[in-house]
Parts: structure tokens; C-alpha cells; sequence
């Protein structure tokens, strides 16, 4: 869905002391605190890396500090995250791309809210082969909302235009059957309005109230699931701390990416109880503040994004 290049160069961080540091949260064995890539971060807020057997990095904060807050920003004139995090301003201290898109004109795929507005909406219909014709299918995709300092994982939709319905399980449609009906406020089983203050879409679910469940069948979604690529996550713990992650995939340097299940298991490693896929391949790519960055892309060169999630402090 998205895969063009620019010619943004970057520089891989160098972790000029890799520290344990328990403060914020307990890293899983293997990941260590980045202090460069956390300079001025407060006490509630820190990136992490692990070299092997992934390349990954994790930007954790707590949810539940006044002084931080995740915010989402959209625009069809793509931007690289490095010229995303230049015109979000100087408090940003982390941005990384977020939901799928339309490389020829730019259009979000997936749902965008900020300040309680959506900006865009997870994607409403998709057409695949059904006895040998088109067919349209109507998915419930993953999102991560948070209202207030409460973060929620679900499967949305919006048929309305106005409310954003959030349920408990994905609608079940699956390849080679008939559609399921077009979703509702009664269809799937249990849905809610949805109304956070800020959420972004992906697809698909990794993880639902502590259980790993991929929902990559239900969602119709196919991004290489089952091979190594670098994949971009977002999900929450128990107690209200953010992990956005990054795995990388890179030929010159050697790194392998992950699989849905592989990335799914370094969330739950981490506490999420509640994780989603944001997307991925060459469009990965988190900066820390004064431009650092993190992983390095798939091409080497950072991709212009329609979408990001950042993390200001205020």
C-alpha cells in the first residue's frame, strides 16, 4: 500500500551508555535503556533498544502523566517523519508513522483522531475475488484510541460518517467466503461509540485484552504476515504505560524484521495487554527528538508517510 523512497539519508544512534533502569518500567531480558535517544525526556518517558535476535527499539511513556500526551496528525501531502517532526514543533519528543495509505494520492486507509476529531477513517470497503467475481467486503480493522488517560484496543468502523464504533471482536469475514453485512451499531455483537481523544488504525489486532490474537484473516489484511519485514506496533500495559515499537529490516546491515507473531510476542513481552500492527516495510521509521533516528528504513532513506503518531510534552 505504500512504498515509495525519497532520498532522506540516515544515520543509525549510537547508545552511548546502555543502562537497566526500572523507573519508568522493567524492560523484558535483552532491552536496555537508550540515553541518547532519551536526552531530555522526563522521568516518565524513555526509548529502549535490543539488538538481537531483533533490531528493535521501544519508546515507552506513562500514560498517566498530565505533561504528556499522544497526539496523531494527518496530511495527503506525504511528508518523511523527519519533516513531520520539524513542523510539529519543538516539544515533540517522539514521531513515527502511522496508519496505511494511498502512495499515488496520499489518502489514509486507516482511522486518525486528534483532539477528538477523526481526521480519517479505517478503511470502510475492499474488494477481493468470491466465485471467480469482484466482491466487496466491509472490514472491521484494528485501532488504539486513548479517551482521557484511559487507552482501549478494538475492531472499528464507521458506516455513518459521524460515530466510529469500536467492538469486541472482528467482523468474520475470511477469503473464498461470501461477505459478512456491512457493520452496525449491532453488527458484530457488542459494539460501543467510540469516541476518544486520540486514536490511530492499523491492521491488524496482535494482541486483546491480554491474550496474542491476530486478526489478520478477519481483516483481510496481507503485509507479508508470516516473514521477516520491519513492522511498526503500538499498545499498553496494564498500568498505563504506551510502547510504540519499531523492528527493523535492513539488507545492508543485516537485520531480519519479524513476523505478525514474532512482533506480537516483543509487545507481550513488554506487559501490553492490548497491542495493535501499525504499518510497516518501508514505511517504519520512529525519531526521537532533535531528529534522532532510530531504525534504520528498509531502503536506507526515510519514506514520506501520511500519517504519524507523536508524543508531546507539553
Amino acid at each position: 500500500m505504500s512504498c515509495k523512497k525519497d532520498n532522506t539519508t540516515v544515520t543509525p544512534p549510537v547508545n552511548t551508555t546502555p543502562t537497566k533502569d526500572t523507573t519508568l518500567i522493567t524492560p523484558p531480558t535483552g532491552w536496555t535503556k537508550n540515553t541518547t535517544l532519551s536526552l531530555g525526556f522526563p522521568k516518565t518517558a524513555a526509548f529502549y533498544e535490543i539488538a538481537t535476535p531483533f533490531r528493535a527499539f521501544a519508546c515507552v511513556f506513562d500514560a498517566n502523566d498530565t505533561t504528556l500526551s499522544l497526539r496523531t496528525a494527518l496530511s495527503t501531502a506525504r511528508k518523511t517523519p523527519s519533516e513531520w517532526l520539524s513542523s510539529l514543533g519543538s516539544n515533540v519528543l517522539m514521531v513515527v508513522n502511522g496508519g496505511y495509505f494511498d502512495l499515488t494520492n496520499g489518502a489514509s486507509y486507516s482511522l486518525v483522531v486528534d483532539n477528538g476529531k477523526s481526521l480519517s477513517y479505517n478503511v470502510k470497503a475492499l474488494t477481493r475475488t468470491y466465485n471467480g467475481a469482484a466482491t466487496t467486503y466491509y472490514p472491521t480493522r484494528a485501532a488504539l484510541g486513548i479517551t482521557g488517560r484511559t487507552p482501549s484496543v478494538g475492531w472499528v468502523y464507521n458506516s455513518s460518517g459521524a460515530d466510529n464504533y469500536i467492538y469486541p471482536m472482528p467482523s468474520p469475514n475470511a477469503l473464498n467466503t461470501a461477505p459478512q453485512p456491512l457493520p452496525s451499531p449491532t453488527f458484530p455483537a457488542g459494539g460501543a461509540v467510540w469516541s476518544p481523544t486520540v486514536a490511530i488504525g492499523g491492521s491488524p489486532v496482535l494482541i486483546y485484552k491480554n491474550n496474542t490474537n491476530i486478526t489478520d484473516a478477519a481483516e483481510l489484511i496481507d503485509i507479508n504476515n508470516t516473514t521477516g519485514r520491519s513492522r511498526t506496533a503500538i499498545g499498553f500495559t496494564a498500568n498505563n504505560r504506551i510502547i510504540v515499537m519499531t523492528i527493523e529490516l535492513n539488507a545492508t546491515l543485516g537485520t531480519k524484521g519479524a513476523s505478525l507473531t514474532q512482533t506480537a510476542q516483543l509487545m507481550k513481552d513488554w506487559g501490553c495487554t492490548d497491542a495493535i500492527n501499525l504499518d510497516g516495510g518501508g514505511s517504519t521509521c520512529m525519531l526521537a527528538s532533535n531528529n534522532q533516528v532510530t531504525n534504520t528504513p528498509e531502503a536506507g532513506a526515510q519514506r514520506a508517510v501520511t500519517s504519524v503518531v507523536y508524543l508531546l510534552k507539553k
